[in-house]
């Protein structure tokens, strides 16, 4: 939480420190962290820093996507939150920081000089099939089972 906190505040700060303790830290605000950090992610809502794409927007796509901010992407990770980390089903829980997937932009940018605005997040929710989750009335994704297949 610290480090998100200052990745929040101050992102160049966050990138120094993380670089320069790449050995440290790399297992806070990435594995095996972060699988914790994705099971309680309801319970801590922050910013997200990834872009969220809903099964509702069907259709919509492209739309969404040009809502982000930044044009110049050069990597994108993308995830329906169902096997995480050996984590089973996480569903959208995962859309904070996409846990994960800014931990891999995190990665990127510590290991291997990627700019972190270059890295886009993505988490589409399509449900889930973990019932504690979609019990939780802290759970943010769509209260359904995980559509499965061609959505039509």
């Amino acid at each position: 939480m610290a480090m998100m906190d200052l990745q929040e505040r101050n992102e160049r700060l966050f990138y120094k420190l993380l670089i320069d303790n790449v050995e440290e830290l790399l297992p806070v605000v990435y594995t095996p962290t972060v699988g914790e950090a994705c099971q309680k992610y309801g319970t801590f809502f922050r910013r997200p820093q990834g872009l969220y794409i809903s099964l509702k927007e069907k259709g919509k796509i492209l739309e969404v996507l040009k809502n982000w901010p930044e044009k110049d992407i050069q990597v994108i990770v993308v995830t329906d939150g169902e096997r995480i980390l050996g984590l089973g089903d996480l569903g959208c829980q995962f859309n904070q920081m996409s846990n994960v997937l800014a931990g891999n932009g995190n990665s990127y940018t510590a290991l291997g000089g990627l700019r972190p605005s270059a890295c886009l997040p993505i988490t589409i929710d399509v449900g889930a099939n973990n019932q504690k989750l979609l019990d939780n009335e802290f759970y943010i994704g769509l209260k359904q089972k995980r559509a499965i297949g061609q959505v039509r």
